[in-house]
């Protein structure tokens, strides 16, 4: 019996260009026997040059933006997700519409060392991390607190010196903490998470055994 020595693809070409607004295909060969494969791509949406903000977008409510697009020549308008800037974090949401009632305001807040918040998350990260950054995320609606109806995308800075063996960790109510999956730029500026509940948040500079197990879960 001899073993099948599968396919050797070629890079893959544009049969149809993408546009600003639609999608278009690439396709691979195999250069042994000629198969082909397919894949659609997303629209490039458009490049618009010095736009002008018609509506400012909120993290409950869609923003409006219109300008020539650089790209295809077009005038036009384009949505802006629902999405909200903390100014003194410089921490910014975004989320579906729907998730926050109309009204919604998001609040963070950085936990000083001096706060008996912090001391407890330093505690329930000691065999996590030495040094982290700590971060209170609230909704407030007509003066309460208010839960998001669904994930809530954030892009955190990350602290001058954390490199990128950092990881986000979720501190709860319970004095335990849970890791969430995130992803750092190729900047390493920031870092991005999807959020299933608001909250205290650490940005954790990682120890070396923690490192370690991370690589070693990598490996495997």
């Amino acid at each position: 019996t001899i073993k099948a020595k599968g396919h050797k693809f070629d890079n893959w070409e544009d049969v149809k260009a993408a546009t600003c607004t639609e999608g278009g295909t690439k396709e691979r060969k195999c250069s042994a026997c000629g198969a082909a494969e397919t894949k659609a791509t997303d629209a490039l949406g458009h490049d618009f040059e010095n736009p002008t903000i018609v509506k400012e977008p909120t993290i409950s409510t869609t923003g409006l933006k219109e300008g020539k697009c650089k790209r295809c020549g077009e005038t036009t308008s384009e949505v802006i997700p629902c999405s909200a800037k903390d100014e003194t974090t410089g921490t910014v949401f975004e989320a579906n519409e729907g998730v926050f009632a109309a009204g919604t305001e998001l609040k963070v807040e950085e936990i000083k060392t001096d706060n008996p918040t912090y001391a407890s998350a330093k505690n329930i990260l000691k065999d996590i991390c030495g040094e982290f950054k700590l971060y209170n995320i609230t909704a407030v609606l007509n003066g309460a607190e208010a839960a998001p109806n669904g994930e809530v995308k954030a892009r955190f800075n990350i602290p001058d010196g954390y490199g990128k063996d950092i990881a986000l960790y979720l501190i709860k109510a319970d004095g335990t903490s849970e890791k969430v999956n995130c992803e750092i730029s190729e900047d390493g500026k920031t870092l991005s998470a999807k959020l299933s509940a608001l909250g205290d948040y650490a940005i954790c500079k990682l120890s070396e055994s923690e490192k370690a197990g991370n690589n070693t879960a990598e490996d495997g």
